[in-house]
């Protein structure tokens, strides 16, 4: 144990350190780790009792999920594998944050003060560290994105009956995403690994870095104009849906079918506009529009939002329709009783 005196001139010496630690991975991964908690609470709401609680291992969760699929009745084998995909790629990313927080806590601050020889600062020494996992962190990431935003398209395109035209219209759109997005890893994140290729170093030198920051924002422009795309067109079409129910039935004899059918598509549509809120912001926190602490936090959380929203519209969902479902059975019974009295007394006053 160092004597006193040694003690605090190095704390002197790691207090901006520190600070840097603090402000970049300590409280973003804090509060990832509580997304990442409550993506799988959300997981256990949907399939599972509520009252378990999720404090068991993720595995032994996972396990328990796709036993809880294979005993329902009703399969829907697309949400599983998603579900299953988004979280595997959310998992890697907290664990490479996890394992990054660690690294600058536990190895690179004691190791290299600021008086170190070398000279390096924390922060250089903190990326040198970090390359590769942050590489491959940063794959995961962007993968979970694109996936995200095929659902968006997705839910689109079988609102509007799965039109030839929409669905050649998406498919391009998707590939010009894929593309966008791995250039810009390959060109981009690439820098990040400790020996990045030649080809991405000339590159990023190109006109000072402008190109490399253009690619950066031309991919994040083209996700946010999909996702708002997606919103657009299906908060077109529940508003279509809601005036056509309301031409066709009034209020009061709305079906169960009906009242379900308005109910998702508002609970998409809500969600809808709130991912793409949060998306846009994460493109201008990202860009540095309100500073680097608010790019560093929108880093670490998006990733996990991006997983837990696809499950999110599925949990809520099966909630909504069932409660809408007893409301319409029970309003359908009142008034099915009161045509019974009034048919009843009807044909009394015609004795």
């Amino acid at each position: 144990m160092p004597a006193p005196g040694v003690m605090i001139t190095q704390l002197n010496q790691t207090n901006d350190p520190m600070k840097l630690v603090a402000d970049w991975p300590i409280f973003p991964v804090m509060v990832e780790s509580m997304l990442f908690c409550e993506y799988w609470k959300l997981k256990l709401e949907h399939r599972a009792d509520k009252g378990l609680a999720c404090q068991a291992m993720y595995t032994a969760l996972m396990i328990f999920y796709c036993i809880k699929y294979w005993s329902s009745k009703r399969r829907a084998s697309g949400i599983l594998s998603v579900s299953i995909c988004l979280y595997i790629l959310c998992s890697i990313c907290w664990v490479f944050d996890c394992w990054m927080l660690w690294n600058a806590l536990v190895r690179i601050l004691p190791s290299r003060p600021l008086s170190d020889e070398d000279g390096l600062r924390a922060h250089e020494a903190l990326q040198e560290s970090d390359g590769n996992v942050r590489f491959a962190r940063n794959a995961c990431e962007l993968t979970v994105f694109v996936l995200a935003d095929t659902i968006s398209l997705w839910r689109a395109y079988v609102l509007y009956s799965r039109p030839r035209l929409l669905k050649i219209l998406f498919s391009i759109m998707l590939i010009v995403y894929i593309v966008l997005f791995s250039l810009d890893l390959i060109l981009r994140d690439v820098l990040f690994l400790k020996s990045p290729p030649a080809f991405a170093v000339r590159f990023s030198h190109l006109d000072s870095g402008l190109y490399v920051l253009a690619l950066g924002e031309l991919a994040g422009s083209w996700a946010a104009f999909t996702q708002v795309l997606a919103t657009v067109m299906i908060a077109k079409k529940a508003l279509l849906h809601r005036r056509e129910v309301q031409d066709l039935l009034p209020v009061h004899r709305s079906s169960a079918d009906s009242l379900r059918a308005t109910a998702v598509l508002y609970i998409v549509l809500e969600t809808g506009i709130t991912y793409t809120i949060i998306f846009i912001s994460y493109i201008l926190l990202t860009a540095g529009v309100f500073g680097i602490s608010g790019g560093i936090w929108a880093d670490f959380l998006m990733c996990q939002i991006s997983g837990i929203c696809p499950m999110l519209v599925v949990v809520v969902v099966s909630l909504r329709t069932s409660i809408l479902e007893q409301n319409a059975m029970n309003a359908l019974a009142n008034t099915t009783g009161s045509l019974h009295v009034f048919v009843d007394g009807d044909v009394e006053d015609r004795r």
